[in-house]
């Protein structure tokens, strides 16, 4: 059971990684000649990933409000400071520490082009759900009462 959790962990952390990798290659694609250094990629990259995992959040809370306990919380413009804080320091600390985006960039660099291309195709798929899938939800089930 245990190794079981730690493998849907890891998964779970391979896919998140790649996820950055996708918004990093981008970043680097974009730069074209212009050089800019990975520091400055893997910041501007962080920030697609803190707007996801704010609105993850966000849909967490409103899924539990609506079906489990309305906490009545999502109202208070301090909720989503934090909210936001946490998912900007979870990555901060995530991708620069120990220069973990070096080890992401090797990981995910020599991958063939059809793997590259299904994997991206992912990686946009959960932006998309990620973007326009709270909207779905409050519209199909309605605001918590």
């Amino acid at each position: 059971m245990a190794s079981n959790i730690q493998q849907i962990l890891r998964y779970m952390a391979k896919a998140y990684y790649r996820l950055f990798y996708f918004f990093f290659r981008i970043e680097k694609w974009s730069s074209g000649k212009n050089e800019i250094p990975d520091g400055l990629c893997v910041f501007i990259a962080i920030l697609p990933i803190c707007l996801f995992g704010f609105i993850d959040l966000i849909v967490l809370e409103y899924l539990f409000s609506r079906f489990i306990y309305n906490l009545n919380i999502s109202h208070y413009k301090a909720y989503a400071i934090i909210i936001c804080l946490i998912s900007d320091i979870f990555n901060g600390v995530l991708f620069f520490q120990g220069k973990r985006y070096m080890r992401i960039k090797e990981m995910f660099s020599n991958e063939d082009k059809g793997t590259r291309n299904k994997r991206s195709f992912y990686c946009i798929l959960y932006s998309l759900i990620t973007m326009f899938g709270s909207v779905i939800l409050i519209r199909i089930f309605g605001y918590p009462t």
